[in-house]
């Protein structure tokens, strides 16, 4: 059997996890063992617990695996795995910790795959057991593309026409609401909530839970509605700001997460 390999995706990070920094360009490792992963998480452990308080860097390391896809993040200079097949969403872990996650289940899964696979060639008789094998897959991955298709198409646009009138803010004004309300903020821990990481440059990033995380990249300026100050970002939607610890998008209210 060969050895589990890791897709990595660094944000903030050198290749080699060993310096933060809003300068360093997103970068890729296609396949890493378990060995190299640990050395490049423990390295990020160091170089995040080194990280001035005011740095805007959100370093942050992707790691795609047989069991799905694990975010790792920094907070107060230690390492928090985000996953949504962690019952709370996330949580803060050691190093250790996160390799046993991001590896444990693969043979559960494939268990799982080999039952499924016995169940449905068992229950396949009657008329579809005269269709061809090739046109049954073929039906399969357009009805499945179709569907994530749509349902990206539909979860992550933003709504036309809805903003209403509003006057945009000064430079100033906006770098003042970005510094009040800059962190982490989420809907909810299960698969097909978010979660909206606001940088103080007015970066957002909204990452949807899943297997396979549906993200937006958006910059955010202040403006006021009705006399409110809120934030108007570059997907022409508005972000409400109920108060420091709540804000609302696209009608759904996203808290702060405590870390």
């Amino acid at each position: 059997m060969n050895p589990m390999t890791y897709k990595l995706n660094f944000r903030h990070l050198t290749p080699d996890a060993r310096e933060v920094g809003v300068r360093h360009a997103d970068s890729e490792l296609p396949a890493v063992d378990a060995v190299r992963l640990r050395e490049i998480l423990q390295d990020m452990q160091k170089a995040v617990a080194q990280q001035a308080p005011a740095d805007p860097a959100a370093p942050e390391i992707r790691i795609t695996s047989p069991q799905g896809v694990f975010m790792v993040k920094a907070a107060n200079g230690r390492l928090r795995l985000h996953s949504w097949n962690l019952k709370s969403g996330t949580r803060e872990m050691t190093v250790e910790e996160i390799l046993t996650t991001v590896g444990e289940h693969a043979p559960d899964a494939k268990h799982a795959a080999k039952a499924a696979a016995r169940q449905s060639s068992g229950n396949g008789g009657g008329a579809l057991s005269s269709i061809p094998r090739w046109v049954k897959i073929a039906a399969l991955v357009i009805l499945f593309g179709t569907i994530n298709a749509v349902s990206g198409w539909m979860l992550m646009r933003p709504p036309p026409d809805l903003l209403p009138p509003h006057e945009m803010l000064s430079a100033a004004a906006t770098e003042r609401l970005l510094n009040s309300v800059a962190g982490e903020f989420e809907t909810g821990s299960r698969p097909g909530d978010r979660w909206m990481t606001i940088v103080r440059t007015g970066n957002v990033r909204i990452v949807k839970y899943g297997p396979k995380p549906d993200e937006s990249l958006l910059t955010a300026r202040a403006a006021t509605v009705n006399g409110q100050e809120v934030l108007i970002t570059s997907a022409r939607s508005m972000i409400e700001i109920k108060d420091a610890d709540t804000l609302v998008l696209y009608g759904d209210t996203y808290k702060r997460m405590k870390l």
